[in-house]
Order: C-alpha cells, then sequence, then structure tokens
C-alpha cells in the first residue's frame, strides 16, 4: 500500500519545476525585516495560484508585538545599500578585500551604518575587547554582537572557520535600543590575515519601523475542517538555496499533489504556511490567522533535497516529543523511507518552525537534512541541490499526509499510541545500552501520549475542545522559544538572568527543548519526566524549576532605570 501511494504521489510532482523556484528565490536577499523577503513570498504565492491552489497572502507592516507572547521579537525594518572592507597598505594606500558586489553576506544582517577606520584586534571573546577597538571574532554571534558593543569596540568583524562567507543576523528587535556598531562578515583567512593591520568598514545601511511581515496560507481539502500545519520558511539571505529555498519548493510541490489527493470528505484539510521563520509563525496565530485550537499536528519542512554529496549530512525527521505525539510522524518515518538518504526518526531537538506550534500544545515534528558543510553560508548555492531529491522528498510528505486522511481520525488516533510506544522502546534500548534515562518517567511519558493522541483527535474530528490528560500548573508570562537576545535585554528580571547564564553552557540546547515543551504543556511534572526520561538530565528537579520560573516571570518589570541596554 505504502509503495503504490508514494509512486502515484510522485507522478503528481515536479522536481524540476521545484528547482525552477529555488533558482528564483536564491536571487532575492530574503532578510527578515526587509523588503526582497516580501517579493520573494509573493512569487511563492504566484506559482501557487498558477498550480491552482488556493493562497491567502498578508504583509504586516510595522511592529508585530511578538515580545508580548514570546521570548522572541521581530527585527526593526533594514535597508542595506553597501559596504565594503579596506586594509591600508604602504604602497598603494586602501585595498579592498571585500565588498557586497562580492556577497551582501558581507555586511552582517541588520548591521548599522557607518565608517570606522582601526587597527585590527584577534577577540574569541567580549571580555578580551577594548574600548576603541575593530575586533576579529571568530565563531561570532548575535548575542556576542551585543555583548561586544556594551565594551565599546567601534566595529566587529564576524568569521568561522568553515567555508564561505558566513550568514548572521543581529535581530534588532524594538525592545532594545538601535545597535550604533558597524559589523560585516569575512571568510576565515581574510578576516585572520587583517590581525594587526589597520582597517576601514563601510557599512551603508538604515533602519526603519515599519519592517513587512509576509505570511502566506495556502489551503487545500475541505472548509472548516481542522487542519495539518505544513511549515517552510521562506528567509535567509542570498542565496540560501538548501536553507530555506528547498523547504518552500517542496512544501509547493505537496500542496499540488495533495490538492489533487484531498477529498471533500477528508476529514481534516491542509494549512501549507510559508513565512519569516520564527516570526512568521508567531504572527500566523497571535494574528488569528489560523487557530491553533484547529491544527491536529505541524510539519515544518526546513533543508531538504541537497545533493548529499556535494553538502554531506543526511534526512532526518525530528520527531514531535512525547507526550505530544504527532499521528504524522510514523507516516512520515514510512514514507520518507523512500527518498534517498533517509537516516530514520530522532528524538526532539530545536531550531525551526516546529518549535512555535510545540510551545502551543501542538504536536510538530521537521523534516530537515543534517549537517551541511555550506550551512548560512555564501555557497548554499541551488548548484547544490537535487531535483530529483526534491520530487522525492514532496512526494513523501504529500504520501504521508494523505495515507492520515485515508486512516480517519479514529485509526490516526492508534496509529499516534502506537508511535509513543515505539519511541518508548527506543528509549528502553538506549537506556539499557547504558545511558542514564529514567524508564519509569518515561513509561509515564507514554501513557500520557496515548491518552493525549486519543482524546485530541477525536475532539478536533468532532468539533470539540480537547483537555490534555494532565492538569495545568502553572500560568504562563511568555512562551518559549526564547532567545539570548530576549533574555540580555531584560536581563534586569532575576529569572532571566539565570535562565541567560544557563543557556551559555548549554551545547545541547536541552533548556531549550525543556522550555518549548513547558510552553506547551503547562505542566512541571511532564518537564521533568521528559527531562529524566527522555534527556537522562541530572538534577532534573532544579531544570523543571528553572523552566517554569523563566516561563511566569514578569517581562514587563522593569529595570529602575527603565532602560533596555542592548
Amino acid at each position: 500500500m505504502a509503495v503504490d501511494l508514494f509512486s502515484d504521489v510522485l507522478k503528481l510532482v515536479d522536481g524540476l519545476r521545484g528547482f525552477e523556484l529555488v533558482a528564483s528565490l536564491a536571487r532575492f536577499h530574503r532578510v527578515q525585516g526587509g523588503d526582497d523577503i516580501v517579493v520573494a513570498v509573493e512569487h511563492v504565492g504566484q506559482v501557487l495560484e498558477e498550480l491552482g491552489v488556493e493562497v491567502r497572502l498578508e504583509v504586516f507592516r510595522g511592529p508585530l508585538g511578538l515580545g508580548e507572547f514570546w521570548g522572541f521579537g521581530e527585527p526593526r525594518g533594514w535597508r542595506l545599500g553597501g559596504g565594503r572592507v579596506e586594509v591600508w597598505e604602504d604602497v598603494g594606500g586602501w585595498k579592498t578585500v571585500a565588498s557586497v558586489e562580492d556577497t551582501p553576506l558581507t555586511v552582517v544582517v541588520h548591521s548599522p551604518p557607518g565608517s570606522v577606520e582601526e587597527r585590527v584586534r584577534l577577540a574569541a571573546e567580549p571580555a578580551d575587547a577594548g574600548e576603541d577597538d575593530i575586533v576579529v571574532s571568530p565563531e561570532f554571534d548575535a548575542y556576542k554582537y551585543y555583548r561586544f558593543a556594551e565594551r565599546g569596540v567601534t566595529g566587529i568583524i564576524g568569521t568561522h572557520r568553515g567555508p564561505g562567507v558566513r550568514y548572521w543576523g543581529l535581530f534588532p528587535a524594538f525592545f532594545i535600543e538601535e545597535p550604533r556598531v558597524p559589523a560585516v562578515s569575512l571568510e576565515y583567512n581574510t578576516a585572520m590575515n587583517l590581525v594587526g593591520k589597520r582597517v576601514r568598514i563601510t557599512v551603508e545601511s538604515e533602519y526603519h519601523g515599519f519592517p513587512s511581515t509576509p505570511i502566506l496560507v495556502a489551503r487545500v481539502g475541505p472548509e472548516g475542517a481542522p487542519c495539518i500545519a505544513l511549515y517552510a520558511h521562506a528567509c535567509h539571505p542570498r542565496p540560501g538555496a538548501h536553507d530555506n529555498a528547498s523547504g518552500v519548493a517542496v512544501l509547493v510541490e505537496a500542496l499540488y499533489a495533495l490538492k489533487e489527493l484531498l477529498g471533500r470528505d477528508s476529514w481534516f484539510s491542509v494549512c501549507g504556511i510559508v513565512v519569516p521563520e520564527y516570526t512568521g509563525s508567531m504572527a500566523v496565530f497571535a494574528q488569528h490567522i489560523v487557530d491553533p485550537q484547529e491544527v491536529v499536528a505541524a510539519v515544518s519542512v526546513d533543508m531538504v533535497a541537497a545533493d548529499l554529496a556535494a553538502t554531506g549530512g543526511s534526512l532526518h525527521l525530528v520527531a514531535s516529543p512525547l507526550p505530544l505525539a504527532s499521528p504524522l510522524d510514523p507516516l512520515l518515518d514510512v514514507f520518507l523511507g523512500h527518498v534517498e538518504g533517509y537516516a530514520g526518526f530522532e528524538f526532539y531537538s530545536v531550531g525551526s518552525d516546529h518549535d512555535v506550534t510545540i510551545s502551543l500544545g501542538i504536536p510538530g515534528s521537521m523534516v530537515n537534512e543534517w549537517p551541511d558543510r555550506y550551512y548560512h553560508t555564501s555557497l548554499d548555492e541551488p548548484g547544490n541541490l537535487s531535483a530529483e531529491r526534491l520530487r522525492a522528498t514532496a512526494a513523501a510528505i504529500a504520501a504521508a499526509v494523505a495515507a492520515l486522511a485515508r486512516l480517519g481520525p479514529e485509526k490516526a488516533a492508534k496509529l499516534a499510541g502506537l508511535w509513543a510506544r515505539h519511541q518508548a522502546s527506543k528509549l528502553s534500548a538506549r537506556a539499557y545500552a547504558g545511558e542514564p534515562l529514567d524508564m519509569t518517567a518515561a513509561a509515564e511519558l507514554e501513557k500520557l501520549a496515548v491518552e493525549h493522541a486519543s482524546t485530541r483527535i477525536k475532539a478536533l474530528a468532532s468539533g470539540g475542545q480537547p483537555e490534555p490528560p494532565w492538569p495545568f500548573e502553572f500560568e504562563l508570562s511568555l512562551r518559549a522559544p526564547m532567545s539570548k537576545l530576549y533574555l540580555y535585554a531584560h536581563r534586569h528580571v532575576e529569572a532571566y538572568r539565570e535562565l541567560l547564564k544557563a543557556l551559555e553552557d548549554d551545547r545541547e540546547k536541552v533548556l531549550q527543548r525543556l522550555l518549548v515543551l513547558g510552553s506547551g504543556t503547562a505542566s512541571r511534572r511532564v518537564v521533568e519526566l521528559y527531562a529524566r526520561g527522555v534527556l537522562g538530565l541530572k538534577h532534573a528537579e532544579k531544570k523543571a524549576d528553572l523552566v517554569v520560573k523563566a516561563l511566569t516571570a514578569k517581562p514587563q518589570q522593569r529595570a529602575a532605570s527603565g532602560k533596555h541596554e542592548g
């Protein structure tokens, strides 16, 4: 049955058409807060309409106020005019070593304008920098930017040890002061060769108070039914092919196939959502474009269809966390098995739009390829993708959704319960192999997941409001994901200072997982069970307490000075 359905769906999708869409999107500098992201999403809408898919496109202009609901914020509006890095040579004077004519990534996304000139100093951490320095920062990131700025540096050169020019975004949200220090990004050898030399950084850019946030929702299937939400974020700088023009193209092809596959009697519809990552997903729900109480399950399609020989990595299904078991995950696991390079499912990890849906109590998973040697660099080009794998991935996702529709809600609920048991059996095998997992906690999570799937899916299918089988133990003040930048800007709040310090040592992002799960369940007990049974954490009680403390803190309480430092 699975093979036949996959073969039938494969006939409906077109890998070359999808590849052409990737190539079109890769021409745009699709940064959040910029203008090209709107043009790119409008183009996606036009493609869908040409394929006969119903589309709703809204462009919100100005602040969205996401920081009132999540520990996150949309950036200011930003336009890039130009930028370059020059080095002084005794013979010949100033010589340009990099400019936006080479790649727009030469200017760090959201960098403020400015022209600074100084001898360059190497500074691995902000504490290594001095006032008025221009610093080279290996393994730079946005959080370091604001801490460098606080040290009084006048310019920042970010770099990384991999190939190409690295992408970073500063995401200057409205709740922080406008950045003042120009920042650029250079290839590693170029950046390191500037240490000790006199350098001039020039950035031509501007901020404005009306960033545009495009939100595209395409629906197929019966009106008024609950929906499966399929996400693909359209943002990231030029070229941004694998991340994530590929996901958008796969989503478009999957929606076209589902238009043909879902009948009027289907028990759910499908919402295809194309937005800027995180901020757009949050806005979909904050602006009531999609009702979270109507979403059966969500899937983020993020970095797919690569030529794996070029990029490295493999295809994974990142499953929704227990106890929010998704009825779609076991079917995705089956049908993705028809795609070359599929390595199976993994337990929940953070990093894409599925985090937003989980934070709302919606089962959320991600289809993703990792690692990618060109991730977030100027070398993430369409030539690294495979039209054939694009076609197969779109067919697999569409087939999984179609198979779930054919099952009906009763069998879908049972399937989600079986999937929860399957995950529990994987945890048992890991514990037997020596991992410090608490199998009593895992068994309790399994039981909650089975009960939750049964009641939730049946309630949604009948038009009712599902209630989880665990009590709400605390009232949320903000939802995760919570960015380090948000916590840093609000560090006058004790809980946020404590969480920020813990996150700085949390390389596996286990706390972020617990924060998202705590947001979606409002249950300290569930958070502790997950910490014990799935993550095998020491001091699980303290981790759960910290999560509750952070999610219930009152961010509107300001420091005595009233100043938000950036």
